[in-house]
């Protein structure tokens, strides 16, 4: 997926090699943490420049969620353009396991999520983990 490839930092990358410009946000457990990366504040998308914060999930020192947070005005863009680079059968669509709105898919070995945030808000979240955490950033 191209926009996979858009996204600066790689799932499956070790925090030393990409610790700089992040801050803690909290750490869960012995293995699990939660950053905050402050290396840009734009992220250019399906031919686009959008504003966002980035936070980034290490589980056992391994990048396996990256969230990116954007103003719900590009929702319907980010998620139209997402299911343009997927095979039909793999675009976006509501997981029946889960009730609030949070289109999903699993492709290629990574899970794609959209899910809506309190305020104004919602995060595209690409996952290592096909079942991925229901760990809110908001």
């Amino acid at each position: 997926m191209l926009f996979i490839d858009s996204i600066p930092y790689k799932l499956g990358s070790t925090f030393e090699a990409i610790s700089i410009d992040l801050q803690l946000v909290k750490h869960f457990t012995e293995n699990l943490s939660l950053y905050r990366s402050y290396r840009s504040s734009e992220i250019y998308l399906f031919g686009k420049m959008f504003e966002s914060v980035c936070y980034l999930w290490f589980h056992n020192n391994t990048l396996d969620i990256v969230d990116y947070v954007f103003h719900k005005s590009h929702y319907v863009f980010i998620k139209d353009s997402i299911n343009e680079e997927l095979p039909l059968e793999y675009n976006l669509r509501q997981d029946p396991n889960i009730n609030e709105v949070r289109p999903y898919t699993y492709f290629n070995k990574t899970a794609i999520s959209l899910v809506e945030l309190k305020r104004e808000y919602f995060k595209l979240q690409v996952s290592s983990i096909p079942s991925m955490p229901l760990i809110k950033t908001d």
